[in-house]
């Protein structure tokens, strides 16, 4: 347990250090008001997904570590967890990466649309992201912690280089630096945790297809609908219709069109179940 919970505990501290250098390069080499720009971009987009899968996190990892000797469970359990992260997820990259100025100018206000552009090119990290961190889910659980350490050590330098070449270019070039960075990355990194795990990159491309089409779908609808408003309309109303057009055409799709109905009522059916036990007084029946 030692052993395990070190390993885990220092790559979480590496990988802790490389995704938070930029801001320490940025405040130093551009000051105060470039950090508080990509701070406020950053945390924008980081909020949202951090919360969404750290409680997915620590249920996956328990139910995934008691499926160990169950490669056929597991393998579908896990794609489970992966497609309803990512059904989550993809939204929210829609939405930093073709409605920022109204995000921003509706949850900051008009002295932060600097922090716009930023959002916008930070937006292809929350989808990578939502790729790569069920993947540790994967791996710590089937006993690979020292594998996820080693991704880790590797990943850590060659995403400070990317901070170091984007520094120049001020909080936008770390920004793209970044998120260019992190999309070339998703690739070795997923062939790396699958490998030899009950879970191939087929399997994963096939799961993510659903979510990844429904989002470019609905994002065309939404930004169409976003045109249609004009710059007339308040900027919370545009906000308001774009995300719902969005959530309401992704949903419909993904829910019908890409046959992932069952998934969803099974999730919502397991909730109502937990629901109705947990006011089962002690002892009743």
């Amino acid at each position: 347990m030692l052993h395990f919970g070190g390993t885990v505990t220092l790559g979480g501290l590496v990988g802790y250090v490389a995704y938070n250098a930029e801001k320490v390069m940025i405040g130093r080499a551009w000051g105060a008001d470039a950090l508080g720009l990509y701070g406020r971009a950053y945390q924008l987009i980081s909020i949202p997904i951090d919360s969404l899968h750290a409680g997915m996190a620590d249920v996956a990892f328990s139910v995934l570590s008691r499926l160990q000797r169950e490669p056929d469970r597991l393998r579908s359990y896990f794609l489970k967890a992966f497609s309803l992260a990512l059904g989550l997820t993809v939204p929210v990259t829609v939405i930093c990466a073709l409605f920022a100025n109204d995000l921003v100018l509706v949850l900051l206000g008009p002295n932060w649309t600097g922090s716009a552009e930023i959002v916008r090119l930070l937006a292809p990290t929350v989808a990578m992201l939502a790729i790569m961190r069920p993947l540790t889910w994967l791996i710590d659980a089937i006993g690979l912690a020292v594998r996820g350490l080693k991704i880790t050590l590797v990943f850590a330098p060659i995403i400070t280089i990317g901070y170091v070449i984007g520094l120049p270019y001020g909080p936008a070039g770390v920004a793209i630096a970044y998120s260019t960075v992190t999309t070339l990355w998703v690739i070795p990194y997923v062939f790396w945790c699958l490998h030899g795990t009950p879970v191939s990159v087929r399997d994963l491309l096939l799961t993510a297809g659903p979510p990844v089409v429904s989002g470019i779908v609905a994002g065309g609808v939404a930004y169409a609908a976003g045109l249609i408003c004009g710059p007339s309309v308040p900027p919370f109303v545009r906000l308001a219709l774009e995300c719902g057009t969005l959530f309401v055409v992704f949903f419909g799709t993904l829910l019908f069109a890409a046959g992932q109905r069952s998934l969803y009522i099974d999730l919502l059916k397991g909730l109502r179940g937990a629901d109705r036990s947990a006011q089962v007084p002690a002892g009743g029946n």
